[in-house]
């Protein structure tokens, strides 16, 4: 007959592995539509494949009207982002975020009172890893206002930190990565291995890593909401067929980007 374990055997065990709760990590698959809108998105890998997670993002939220791509490759959002609304990575600096900021101060307003305005918008910007520590200060200032402020904005923010091939094996996200941690991004996104001294994502190191491996992307929910004892990891695979073809922002600025050109 089997003898029941005494209760001071529980606490004994539970005194030997005091962080076994914190360890439980969720390995699920990752769906792009359950993020919520003016949330802050880091992504980390490798050119290619930042482009293309960006393009599925924006493919799961094609009733976003209105947004700004700010990178040193623009050449993946032709044709699925009016002209108008992509800028070239020399570009960002503090005038373009403050013209931003002051666009979708208007926008939420007038959404008070009119219904049929849709005040949101999304800011992307995708970036090497050196030019992001280029930036100017009044830049830093200004794009980490626009963080802050983004649910007061209705924006939702995209930084991605592209890491040169040669780099992969050489650097964690000890750099610009590390930086952009501590804005507190609501998910993380790791495309190429990365190792970080950051507390929360030790716990989760080797999860990521075997994500990795297997081909896909490591997603981690950062927010603060994950302060506490669960800690949550998904694994996620982008369809690349989908994403060939689409278009997102606003009839209106179709129009407009087409009678500039011509």
């Amino acid at each position: 007959m089997p003898t029941k374990r005494s209760s001071k055997s529980n606490e004994t065990s539970k005194k030997e592995n005091p962080d076994k709760e914190k360890e439980v990590l969720s390995v699920n698959r990752f769906h792009m539509n359950h993020i919520l809108p003016n949330n802050l998105l880091l992504i980390m890998g490798c050119p290619e494949m930042t482009d293309r997670l960006i393009l599925d993002y924006l493919d799961f939220n094609l009733d976003l009207p209105i947004g700004l791509v700010i990178s040193d490759n623009l050449e993946p959002y032709k044709g699925k982002v009016p002209d108008i609304f992509l800028f070239p990575g020399k570009d960002l600096d503090e005038t373009l975020l403050s013209n931003l900021e002051s666009r979708q101060k208007t926008a939420s307003k007038r959404a008070i009172d009119n219904i049929e305005q849709d005040p949101r918008a999304f800011c992307i910007i995708t970036l090497k890893e050196n030019a992001f520590s280029q930036l100017s200060s009044n830049t830093w200032t200004r794009l980490k206002q626009l963080i802050n402020e983004r649910h007061r904005l209705n924006l939702t923010v995209i930084l991605a930190v592209n890491i040169e091939r040669e780099q992969r094996q050489e650097q964690g996200v000890d750099g610009i990565g590390a930086v952009l941690l501590k804005y507190d991004p609501n998910y993380v996104f790791f495309l190429t291995k990365h190792l970080h001294s950051d507390t929360k994502l030790e716990k989760c190191a080797q999860t990521i890593e075997n994500i990795i491996q297997k081909g896909e992307i490591a997603v981690v929910n950062y927010g603060k909401n994950c302060e506490s004892c669960r800690f949550e990891v998904y694994w996620y695979h982008i369809n690349r067929e989908r994403i060939k073809h689409f278009r997102i922002c606003h009839p209106k600025y179709w129009e407009k980007s087409t009678r500039l050109k011509s």
